[in-house]
């Protein structure tokens, strides 16, 4: 199954059959209550940079270049499937910028891939409330994935 088709799949998911998370979500990534079978506090767990991961580069709204490397690498980590490391790389990014809502769609699509789906939904509504704030560069990006139904239909005008 190709990665579009896997991200309509999810996005469909998120949006039929998984209910809003219930709690109001806190400023940031701490909102994020890890439902699944690994622990919060392995996922939020400060992560390093690493080579090797791969090299995919994909420019978002950011001004750390930090930030930017960590969200890079967690996009390598979810490419590779490797859902864990994927997670504290995008955390570890959102330290660096709280407001990078690209990193939380990460956290959604690395959240679906670890089975956690409240928490999927989570990191999805908070990249939802930071879309005013993003350029029409990530916009058009997300075209390029499933979430781009989801994102334009409840995000944007």
């Amino acid at each position: 199954m190709g990665r579009l088709t896997q991200f309509v799949i999810a996005a469909a998911f998120l949006t039929v059959v998984v209910a809003p998370a219930s709690s109001t979500l806190q400023s940031g990534h701490q909102g994020h209550q890890a439902s699944g079978p690994v622990p919060r506090e392995i996922l939020e767990r400060p992560v390093a940079l690493r080579s090797g991961i791969g090299t995919l580069h994909e420019k978002v709204t950011t001004s750390s270049q930090e930030a930017q490397a960590f969200y890079d690498q967690g996009l390598a980590c979810v490419h590779s499937y490797v859902w864990i490391e994927a997670i504290r790389s995008f955390h570890q990014a959102l330290r660096l910028d709280p407001n990078m809502a690209m990193a939380f769609l990460g956290l959604t699509d690395a959240y679906i891939g670890l089975h956690d789906p409240a928490t999927a939904r989570a990191a999805f509504e908070r990249a939802k409330a930071l879309a005013p704030k993003v350029s029409k560069r990530d916009i058009r990006m997300t075209r390029g994935c499933g979430f781009s139904g989801v994102w334009r239909m409840k995000v944007l005008p």
